[in-house]
């Protein structure tokens, strides 16, 4: 099957559902494992209105998040459906309970609905009580992407087979990577205003330590779930020229190198320079605005590679594999 038998609607809605996911348990750990940490040293009088701006702002993304993954959950199992019933997609409608009851798919859209409920439960609690999320808010998003692997092509091979796995790690390694990029994107400004101007450049260098630190650990992952998964489901190089699932992971694999030479910037280049002004204040004259400023396009245009990256995966999970 090449490009031409792709359905654009499946593989926008698997996009979105890859960004709604990894946004919300990529957020969790950004929070939970990155600024929590990191803002612990500060005492500026400030303070606890930097943590509610990012409480806020994490709570509006996480909203945002569960609306679409609702969306998109329900169109999934239209479109899934659609194929299994071999009807158009306005009559679906009649077989939607033989789908959900008496399938694989079925039983794994319910568990990622029930799944869905409670996490939006749990966070519906914590907004209205002014908490942060915690370990449950991490787990259920991790459980969520454990879905998406058991209804890919690596189940294809039987839900505890080691594909399966692998997937799932290769799933939890793009939210720690993927989802704390957007999620550093979103926070970080408006907790960075309401900091003091010495406090500013010093938690944004422990940030981005921190986070290239999560980020370098994921891409090992990354990397070696990756290759497992391109072994087994494309075998040679031949088929990776020759076929439309290796040609777009192809494309995939050619976002993912500068994608890395981003991270390696903000990591090696933009981080020291504002460890620099930190010990030398007396140079601070508007540098470290400069430099957020900086570092805040580089993370940008990151975040916009990574979405280039996931509408890969999405089409990659409407490609049959080679293998």
């Amino acid at each position: 099957m090449g490009m031409e038998h792709v359905s654009p609607l499946a593989v926008v809605t698997h996009w979105l559902d890859y960004l709604a996911l990894i946004t919300l348990t990529g957020g969790g750990l950004f929070l939970g494992e990155v600024l929590q940490g990191n803002l612990k040293g500060c005492t500026g009088p400030l303070l606890e209105d930097a943590l509610s701006s990012a409480r806020a702002r994490f709570f509006l993304l996480s909203t945002v998040s569960l609306v679409v993954l609702f969306l998109t959950t329900l169109l999934g199992l239209l479109l899934q459906t659609a194929v299994a019933g071999m009807v158009p997609l306005g009559q679906t409608v009649p077989l939607l309970p033989l789908v959900i009851t008496q399938t694989r798919f079925g039983k794994i859209w319910i568990a990622k609905v029930l799944l869905w409920a409670t996490l939006t439960g749990i966070l519906w609690r914590q907004k209205r009580k002014r908490l942060l999320p915690g370990r449950e808010t991490e787990v259920l998003g991790c459980l969520l992407l454990l879905t998406l692997s058991l209804s890919g092509h690596a189940s294809s091979e039987g839900l505890l087979a080691w594909a399966v796995v692998s997937d799932w790690c290769h799933l939890l390694a793009v939210s720690a990577w993927i989802g704390g990029l957007i999620s550093l994107m979103v926070l970080l400004p408006g907790l960075l205003d309401l900091l003091a101007l010495e406090e500013r450049g010093l938690l944004l260098s422990k940030i981005v330590l921190s986070f290239s630190t999560l980020a370098t650990r994921s891409v090992s992952l990354l990397v070696v779930t990756g290759m497992y998964a391109m072994w087994l489901r494309v075998g040679t190089l031949a088929a990776l020229i020759e076929t439309a699932y290796g040609n777009t992971l192809l494309v995939k694999l050619g976002l993912f190198i500068p994608l890395l030479f981003l991270g390696a910037v903000n990591r090696y280049r933009l981080r020291p320079a504002l460890l620099a002004l930190v010990q030398c204040p007396s140079e601070e004259t508007g540098q470290t605005g400069r430099l957020a400023r900086r570092l805040f396009t580089v993370v940008a245009l990151e975040t916009l590679l990574a979405t280039g990256i996931l509408l890969c995966t999405a089409v990659l999970t409407h490609l049959p594999p080679v293998h």
